[in-house]
């Protein structure tokens, strides 16, 4: 409920329930978003999924509101996810990753990712997710994060401490390139047109992840 009394408790409880309702609607995409990743392998990366994940949760598929970018969120979120998951992966393994020599250790980190999306790559639906990805321009800038994310989890477990400002982008990115790594796409047709795409777009097909 908005308050209008300009007293400064009174301001002080509109911004208590401002954040309130902040985390409400968070909470609420992100319930949302790992409902329906189940429903991918059936209805793909699409507002189909949205609405069979609203189903199991018994709320309207009016719900699929609170996500503007609709099926382009559902992929952002499955990339953190796995983005989250490899994290996890790579601290516990950490000692013995900067063990090896840094090309194995960051191919290994490589692996475990793709790894994480197999279900995904097995059942075709993956390159959808990385079309979404470039889709617009707010999705590009989001992926371009979420490629940052991966690139420095792998690099740092790798052993590689570089404080290199560029990370969220194309140049941790290069780091690895610099480091003769094959290219891991898993994208099919939508990686082999990685050429004529924005920088953006590249870096997400260059790794296809």
């Amino acid at each position: 409920m908005c308050m209008t009394s300009s007293s400064s408790g009174n301001w002080t409880q509109v911004e208590q329930d401002d954040d309130s309702d902040s985390d409400s609607a968070a909470a609420l995409r992100l319930r949302l978003l790992d409902a329906a990743l189940p429903h991918v392998s059936v209805h793909g990366w699409s507002v189909a999924a949205l609405h069979a994940g609203a189903r199991d949760l018994s709320l309207s598929p009016a719900v699929v509101g609170v996500l503007p970018r609709g099926a382009a969120q559902l992929a952002e979120h499955a990339v953190a996810a796995a983005n989250a998951a490899l994290a996890a992966r790579l601290a516990a393994a950490s000692p013995a990753l900067s063990a090896l020599p840094l090309r194995d250790a960051l191919l290994i980190g490589l692996r475990t990712r793709l790894e994480l999306v197999a279900p995904h790559i097995t059942a075709g639906t993956w390159p959808q997710a990385m079309a979404l990805l470039s889709s617009s321009p707010s999705s590009s800038a989001a992926s371009l994060v979420l490629l940052g994310q991966l690139v420095d989890e792998v690099l740092h477990a790798a052993g590689d401490m570089s404080s290199d400002m560029t990370w969220c982008g194309c140049g941790r990115v290069g780091d690895m390139q610099t480091h003769h790594l094959p290219r891991c796409s898993a994208s099919g047709q939508a990686g082999r047109q990685a050429g004529r795409q924005s920088p953006a777009q590249n870096a997400v097909h260059y790794w296809g992840l």
